[in-house]
């Protein structure tokens, strides 16, 4: 449930790892977008269609390549996204520009849903994740370092099929942050500017509460 995310964040995302019984129930891979113009959102949408004809089976939610075998949600509406992120254990994120230091919150929600991002965007996406080891304890899947969609797709099968590399992407949840995140991004504060805060006000003007 959203409370017991709210709890990970607060307590640092220390022992995040979903429990065992709860990753038999996650979901493989899921995809959002509803951007269908920007050439790199058009690009991320022919990734994902490469990458099932790989046998990844991407489920996508959004008005550009919306699967059939999900629920319709609002992708616009972070609370739907969040909680449909925490049903899967890796999540596709595109950017719309790939360029230094821009990163969609996309991101930190689906590391805070408890996923694996498989994120294509800034070159410097490292320096804004909170794993103090990139190499050893990596927080995602850079798309950006794969020759093509059937080398992402190599490994993609590799982390959903094997245990032990699905847990090294949930290692760096047991370490201290990188010291500079606190000050970069709101998403780590406590109290009424927290993630969970600020997301519940979002929603709660939305339907005008």
């Amino acid at each position: 449930t959203i409370d017991i995310q709210s709890l990970w964040w607060q307590r640092g995302w220390a022992g995040v790892v979903p429990p065992e019984q709860d990753k038999r129930t996650l979901k493989d891979i899921a995809f959002f977008s509803n951007d269908c113009v920007s050439l790199d959102s058009v690009f991320g949408a022919r990734y994902v269609q490469a990458l099932k004809r790989y046998g990844i089976k991407v489920r996508s939610y959004g008005s550009c390549l919306q699967s059939n075998d999900v629920d319709f949600i609002d992708v616009r509406n972070p609370l739907d996204v969040f909680r449909t992120m925490q049903r899967y254990k890796l999540v596709l994120i595109w950017e719309t520009t790939r360029t230094m230091d821009y990163i969609t919150e996309s991101v930190y929600w689906a590391l805070a849903a408890g996923a694996i991002p498989v994120y294509y965007g800034a070159p410097n996406i490292h320096e804004h994740m909170p794993s103090p080891d990139p190499e050893q304890a990596p927080c995602l899947i850079d798309a950006s370092r794969f020759r093509d969609p059937a080398d992402l797709a190599r490994v993609i099968r590799q982390v959903l099929s094997d245990q032990s590399e699905y847990n090294k992407y949930h290692k760096w949840r047991l370490l201290p942050w990188r010291h500079t995140l606190s000050a970069q991004h709101s998403i780590f504060r406590s109290g009424p500017e927290s993630f969970t805060c600020q997301l519940c006000k979002w929603y709660m003007d939305r339907v005008g509460a």
